[in-house]
């Protein structure tokens, strides 16, 4: 097995075991390596051959202790794949859901009171309707961002380039706004809403 080839590299090293009992010793080893799998045991080694100075066989006890300390270190090296889609709030099936719960009641009276990007933005991130005291939230939440868009737009200390980033940025949320009041009340359909 190649759990055996790996403790073999050790006997290369330190010749056999001076104990009363090898074929005892020997099963130790195997019996502690073969709870691992075959990278972590190669690791085991590779530790031990740099570590440990002595011309005797490691313990037992620090055989198990390189095991342990190769497993946290191979488990640490294994490569992440990231999550096929990090961002799912954004695919276009919530975008759809979005839009077609934005369609009622509650929509329509986003969309004339103005808060309709945060009523969409919430039913995106949470799949559902907001409740009442999250609907107070996304009100306050909008008419904190206007105001600080009316602030940005009369302060003199902006440099004049991000002020006309800002207002940019403003006029892009006002069309959104827009769009998305269209769709709540039935004007353009839900794939509208997509950005």
């Amino acid at each position: 097995m190649k759990h055996d080839e790996q403790i073999g590299r050790l006997l290369t090293q330190y010749g056999a075991p001076q104990v009363d009992n090898t074929d005892a010793f020997f099963a130790e080893y195997k019996r502690l390596a073969y709870g691992f799998p075959i990278e972590t045991v190669t690791a085991a080694v590779n530790l031990i051959l740099k570590a440990h100075v002595w011309q005797t066989w490691p313990k037992p006890a620090e055989w198990d202790r390189a095991c342990r300390e190769a497993k946290a270190t191979v488990a640490a090296a294994v490569v992440r794949l990231p999550d096929p889609d990090p961002y799912p709030e954004w695919s276009p099936a919530r975008q759809r859901q979005a839009g077609v719960l934005i369609r009622g009641e509650l929509g329509r009276r986003a969309a004339a009171e103005g808060w309709i990007s945060g009523l969409w933005d919430f039913c995106r991130i949470n799949q559902r309707l907001p409740r009442d005291l999250e609907i107070a939230r996304l009100r306050e939440t909008t008419r904190a961002t206007e105001e600080e868009f009316r602030r940005a737009r009369n302060d003199d200390t902006l440099p004049g380039n991000l002020l006309a980033v800002l207002m940019r940025l403003r006029g892009t949320l006002a069309k959104r706004r827009t769009r998305l009041a269209c769709v709540a009340c039935g004007e353009l359909p839900v794939e509208a809403c997509g950005l």
